[in-house]
């Protein structure tokens, strides 16, 4: 399947399921310790609602990722996963499928996710930028 083809394949998933719920296993650790290799999530296909902070499921170049929102401007989004160091290249928004509403059956809008989030944000945004910063150097 071509890049074209995998993204139209992509929007027709989303205008089907859009308002659903779908549940997914994740690899690897880049949102470690939050969400860990082989954990299950939940997440709502809708891009309505998506604020800073948010755990979302995207693609890009025919992969799928789950990374945090750490800033949105009209159509564009940094993302980054809370476990790395860099940050992810621009996505669109068409790229995004949905919301991760809940890890291993928990709630991510409950108050234990509220206030780990805030420093989460903080943390993995400038994180971001002194790996961007020295990389100028």
């Amino acid at each position: 399947m071509n890049n074209k083809s995998f993204i139209e394949a992509i929007k027709l998933f989303k205008e089907k399921n859009q308002g659903k719920n779908i549940k997914l296993k994740t690899k690897g650790k880049s949102m470690f310790p939050l969400i860990k290799d082989n954990s299950e999530i939940e997440v709502k296909v809708s891009t309505e609602k998506i604020k800073k902070g948010d755990i979302i499921l995207y693609f890009k170049n025919k992969k799928f990722f789950v990374h945090r929102l750490l800033k949105k401007k009209g159509e564009k989004h940094l993302l980054k996963g809370d476990n790395n160091w860099a940050f992810d290249e621009i996505i669109k928004e068409v790229n995004v499928i949905g919301k991760v509403e809940k890890i291993n059956g928990k709630r991510t809008d409950s108050i234990k996710f509220e206030l780990i989030k805030i420093p989460i944000i903080a943390y993995s945004y400038f994180t971001g930028i002194i790996l961007e910063q020295k990389g100028k150097k």
